[in-house]
This record gives structure tokens, sequence and C-alpha cells, in this order.
């Protein structure tokens, strides 16, 4: 009969760790739960303020490959959403050579503030901007976009 106790208490034993073991998960997975709201919200927040700015703001890669610009950008410049993501930066500048100079500033600085570039629309029409810039890098450091 003591061996059915302890077997028995053993039994007790497990179940109260596993019930400690479900609350620790329920409890994970409340976190895991609005951890993910508070993402969601937050891109929320970021693709309206992206979206509604009416500064025109774009996202290019390091090799010129423009990943998205907002409303205000396509109305600046002439261009659809599809037809810039199919231009490189470069085509985009008045001269050349200031993509050269600006993208030297912002690899020693990580960003530029109102740095002055004249920009072409899609009818050629030069256009005199401010850009300020980030450098937006990978886990490793190296700068992936502007």
């Amino acid at each position: 009969m003591e061996g059915r106790e302890k077997t028995r208490d053993q039994l007790i034993n497990e179940l109260e760790e596993m019930r400690r073991r479900v609350e620790q998960l329920e409890g994970a997975r409340a976190e895991i739960e609005e951890a993910r709201k508070s993402l969601s919200q937050s891109e929320k927040r970021y693709q309206s303020l992206f979206e509604d700015s009416l500064d025109g703001i774009f996202d290019v890669a390091i090799d010129g490959t423009i990943l998205d610009a907002n409303n205000a950008y396509l109305k600046l410049c002439g261009y659809t959403r599809e037809e810039l993501s199919k231009t490189n930066i470069v085509n985009l500048y008045a001269d050349p050579k200031d993509i050269t100079l600006y993208k030297r500033r912002i690899q020693e600085l990580g960003h530029v503030r109102d740095y002055p570039l004249q920009i072409l629309t899609k009818n050629g029409t030069k256009k005199d901007c401010e850009v300020t810039a980030t450098a937006q890098k990978s886990p490793d450091g190296a700068i992936v976009a502007y």
C-alpha cells in the first residue's frame, strides 16, 4: 500500500506541475497576443504617417531600386507607383553627381537633413528639393536602404 501512496503523491505532484506549466503557457499566449495587437497598431500608425504626409517620402534600396513612395512623392514627380518601382533613383536626379555626394554624406553621418537636390519629374521638369534621409541598416550594420 505504501508503494501505491507514493505513486499517488507523485501523480498529484506531476498534475500540480502540469497546471503551473499550463498557466505559464496561457500567460505567454496572452503576452504574444498583446504584442501582436501592439504591432498591428504600430503598423497602422506608420502606414498612416507614410501615406498621409504632405511631404514626399520614398524608400530606396542601396542599389537605387525604389521600394516604396507615398502619394505626395508620386504627385511631386508625376510617376505612378508602378512606374516608379521600375525606375532607378539615379534617373530621378537632375545632376547624376548629386547622388554620389548624397550617398557619401549618408554613409559618413548615417543621415542627411535638408540636403539640397534637384529632382527630375516624369516630364523632365527640374524641381528643387531638400531631402532628409536616414540610412537603414541590417543587423550586421551594413546600409541596405535609405
